[in-house]
């Protein structure tokens, strides 16, 4: 094969090596800014959830407190409490991990 040829190869190859990193690079940054959009989203239902449980825990609380003296009042609310927060929870494990699945895979 003549010099000029193999040299217009070399080249070629060059180019083409440069081409496909940079290619390589966009689709790994690409991929980073949606790993960091699904963990904010994540982060954001995250924190929703635990608004939603907040408020509710302590309507729990409110109420084994307002209903029954102050010596019942603590060991009432712990017992309502830990059933509130697994039934709590509980409902919201599917949807939660759902929502994941679908921002994984979309």
């Amino acid at each position: 094969m003549p010099l000029d040829q193999l040299q217009r190869k070399h080249y070629a190859f060059q180019n083409a090596l440069v081409t496909e990193r940079q290619k390589r690079q966009q689709a790994a940054d690409l991929l980073l800014g949606d790993q960091k959009r699904l963990v904010e989203r994540i982060n954001d239902q995250a924190a929703r959830l635990r608004q939603e449980a907040e408020l509710n825990f302590y309507k729990v609380v409110e109420t084994a407190v307002a209903t029954h003296n102050l010596e019942e009042a603590e060991a009432v609310a712990r017992r309502c409490l830990a059933d509130a927060a697994e039934t709590f929870f509980a409902a919201q494990y599917e949807p939660f991990s759902q929502g994941v699945q679908v921002e994984v895979t979309a």
